[in-house]
């Protein structure tokens, strides 16, 4: 039970600290959910901090949280409007997912 209620806490630390516009702070993500330094999270160096942490914040998301996309997915479809609008295609949003996966797997 305990463990249930720390996966809840994780997700839902997740989605408070998402910014208004839809996008996620690294430095807020690494502190409060990822727990690791910001240089550990391996930031491509063709996207925003921003962008990388958002994109991040998501694959957590599908990764973690799958059987639960109901309870975010307008927060996932806001993100991805902001992603969007920070003109990023879709091979470089696709290209920064499966890099996303890689970094999550290690973690």
């Amino acid at each position: 039970m305990s463990q249930n209620r720390s996966k809840n806490s994780t997700m839902y630390s997740l989605i408070s600290i998402q910014q208004a516009s839809g996008y996620w702070d690294m430095s807020e993500l690494c502190q409060e959910v990822l727990k690791v330094a910001e240089e550990d999270t391996k930031c491509p160096t063709y996207l925003s901090m921003n962008v990388w942490a958002t994109i991040l914040a998501l694959t957590f998301l599908e990764v973690y949280f799958s059987g639960r996309e109901e309870e975010w997915e307008l927060i996932a479809e806001k993100a991805n409007g902001w992603i969007v609008s920070q003109s990023c295609s879709e091979s470089v949003i696709a290209e920064s997912r499966l890099l996303a996966k890689d970094w999550l797997n290690q973690y």
